[in-house]
């Protein structure tokens, strides 16, 4: 089964990513498509990310 794929707009308007639009804002492409485990996947990358 294919996971739907969305375009950056309109992850950024979903309800599920309310809490974290600064991070797909700026991560994400905005000629590319995600599925939301694509975009939940970028999320946990970034905050888990190794500073410095």
């Amino acid at each position: 089964m294919k996971s739907t794929k969305y375009s950056k707009d309109i992850i950024l308007k979903a309800e599920q990513f309310r809490n974290s639009q600064d991070i797909l804002n700026a991560l994400l492409d905005d000629n590319k498509q995600y599925s939301a485990a694509e975009a939940e996947k970028i999320i946990a990358e970034y905050k888990t990310r190794k500073v410095g």
